[in-house]
């Protein structure tokens, strides 16, 4: 299961954070056992650092408490060094649960940001928007899923105690294209650029 919340100011039902529906104690009961939970490495832009620390760590505890396997599934973004140093952070604090990356499948930038729009992407929607009119600035910027999970490689390579283990695609509605993208990474079917920040999968 993934349980994920919605921003709405005032929520359609009677739970108003993930938080609430952990506690019932329905998700053992009826026989689930993993659930994936959210995390924010952008940040969210009406929960406060905190509050989104004291969330991860609630439900942290319910998956000690009730020996579940959760795992944290994030936004997708455009910055892998942000989501290696959120990474670093969480594990500072303590936070130990598996992180499931957001990235995007092979879609055109024009698409990603306005994707990115609708989904509230933070910081790095901020980053890419002031640079979309100068491409040579988009270096440090990941706006391919190649250069996203090469980022976030070379991000766990320095940070040894990583929790970052599996991605999780978005594919925006090329979902036979990101299947596609897929099977080629997989089948080892890609060459990597010289540089090592981009490869591409071969027809």
């Amino acid at each position: 299961m993934l349980l994920v919340a919605g921003d709405l100011q005032r929520p359609v039902g009677n739970f108003t954070s993930t938080l609430q529906i952990l506690d019932t104690g329905l998700l053992e009961s009826f026989g689930i056992e993993q659930v994936g939970v959210a995390g924010h490495p952008d940040g969210h832009p009406s929960i406060d650092a905190a509050a989104l620390l004291a969330a991860l760590r609630h439900k942290q505890d319910f998956a000690v408490r009730t020996g579940m396997r959760v795992h944290i599934v994030t936004q997708f973004g455009f910055d892998p060094e942000g989501i290696c140093a959120w990474d670093e952070r969480m594990t500072e604090q303590g936070i130990t649960l598996p992180v499931h990356v957001g990235i995007p499948g092979p879609t055109p930038v024009a698409k990603l940001v306005k994707f990115a729009l609708q989904c509230g992407v933070g910081a790095s929607l901020s980053s890419l928007m002031k640079n979309v009119g100068s491409m040579a600035n988009l270096a440090r910027l990941a706006t391919t899923p190649d250069e996203m999970l090469l980022g976030l490689i070379r991000g766990r390579a320095v940070h040894h105690g990583s929790r970052l283990v599996q991605p999780h695609f978005y594919a925006f509605g090329g979902t036979m294209a990101t299947a596609a993208w897929l099977r080629a990474v997989a089948d080892g079917s890609f060459t990597v650029d010289p540089d090592g920040r981009k490869f591409v999968v071969n027809a």
